[in-house]
């Protein structure tokens, strides 16, 4: 059997747990610069107030409704997910995180089992260890786990383990809303008649083949409950990485637009060494407007970049290649708002083909110390260690105004008990 463990309202209710005053107040999360609204509690969800609004046009009703308005804190939010991972594995070694606030369980038992009870005692145990509230969905199939899920967050006891036979419940879900399916594949499916989960699950295999993908076959059969289906599937396969930010203020000269420049390589090249990746490419862009007043004035689009001679991700190593190309296509007089890093060309690591002409670009040791300064910034928060390229006071960086404290990842900031 599979559950699917989906925190709820997981940003609002990590501010929650550190901060007792915000118990059962609307809260809000804001985008980077504290643009617009990306994650909203359960209160504030019931005041019907949109995800994606901005949050300059909205103050009045935030004022209006008591609502408490924070700037995303990504080092709690990344941390409060790794322990809500780490928890799931006391229960079961086979833990298949999906996403920050969603992770796979795969359970084996001797049939009948009290699979409810042990959603129950999994739910108790993230409550009590994190503060944490979760939905469990329980079925046979991932898709399933999925559908199942939806209705554990409408339950009290917050549990749902699907039926043995699931006809009755997909026999009035949409078509679209199924897992891996969505808008665009729902219309296409609903042009052939196919307008429920049930319909989709009895469509023969062979019609839904001639007209789609594997993948909606799969989804198909794994609505009967014959597992097909691994999480990764639902995804496209990473074909490159990357980190881009907008600026707090614009931009006017070229040395903090090169600091931010290496400060985004840097971030990009940690996410390639966390998954075991090489870079064969590196391409970097600005974004400027004249006046720097809306999209619609004058301005436009900087591109440079260049093809590595060997894979890398050493991030002093990629600094060096960007350097020689960033002078090249920096333009004077115009005021720059955001830029970003691009690494593509990605391949494992471990597979490695060395030019017989060139130097080693990198060696075991740098790949030591690489790993080393990852391991350091991952324990005490990002930046802990890095290059003087990147900058010290970075006033470029986005604005978080209302950022809560880093309650779980900075000594300074652990809450007191009095």
């Amino acid at each position: 059997m599979y559950l699917l463990i989906d925190v709820n309202n997981f940003y609002a209710s990590c501010e929650k747990v550190f901060n007792p005053q915000l118990a059962n107040r609307p809260v809000a999360v804001l985008s980077n610069n504290d643009g617009c609204v990306v994650a909203r509690s359960a209160e504030l969800k019931k005041l019907g107030l949109k995800i994606g609004v901005p949050y300059y046009q909205n103050k009045r009703f935030f004022d209006d409704h008591n609502v408490h308005v924070c700037s995303s804190n990504y080092a709690l939010y990344g941390d409060m997910s790794k322990r809500v991972m780490q928890i799931l594995g006391t229960f079961t070694p086979n833990v298949e995180p999906y996403s920050i606030d969603e992770a796979f369980l795969e359970v084996t038992a001797q049939e009948p089992y009290d699979y409810m009870a042990l959603g129950k005692r999994i739910r108790a145990t993230l409550h009590q260890w994190t503060g944490l509230s979760v939905g469990v969905g329980i079925a046979p199939t991932k898709t399933l786990a999925k559908l199942a899920n939806h209705t554990a967050k409408k339950l009290p006891e917050g549990v749902y383990v699907m039926p043995t036979d699931p006809r009755d419940f997909l026999r009035n879900l949409p078509v679209d809303e199924i897992w891996g399916i969505g808008e665009r594949l729902g219309t296409r499916l609903k042009g052939l008649g196919i307008t429920t989960a049930l319909l989709l699950a009895e469509t023969p295999q062979y019609v839904i083949r001639k007209s789609f993908t594997v993948q909606v076959a799969r989804t198909a059969r794994e609505l009967l409950g014959h597992p097909c289906i691994e999480a990764e599937d639902m995804e496209e396969p990473a074909q490159s990485v990357s980190c881009s930010r907008s600026f707090c203020t614009p931009l006017t000269t070229p040395e903090p637009l090169r600091e931010a420049i290496m400060h985004y390589a840097a971030i990009a090249c940690e996410k390639l060494r966390r998954d075991k990746l090489r870079a064969s490419g590196v391409n970097f862009y600005f974004r400027y407007f004249e006046d720097y007043k809306s999209r619609s004035e004058t301005g436009g689009f900087i591109f440079g970049g260049t093809v590595l001679s060997q894979p890398l991700s050493d991030t002093s190593a990629i600094m060096r290649r960007i350097a020689p190309f960033f002078d090249r296509i920096y333009k004077p007089g115009v005021k720059y708002r955001k830029a970003g890093v691009l690494l593509y060309g990605l391949m494992p690591r471990d597979i490695e083909q060395p030019d017989l002409f060139l130097p080693r670009a990198e060696t075991p040791e740098r790949d030591a110390l690489n790993d080393f300064v990852d391991d350091l910034n991952r324990k005490y928060g990002r930046d802990t260690l890095f290059r003087l390229s990147e900058g010290i006071d970075r006033p470029w960086t986005m604005r978080r105004e209302l950022l809560s404290p880093k309650y779980t990842t900075k000594w300074a900031d652990i809450p007191r008990v009095r």
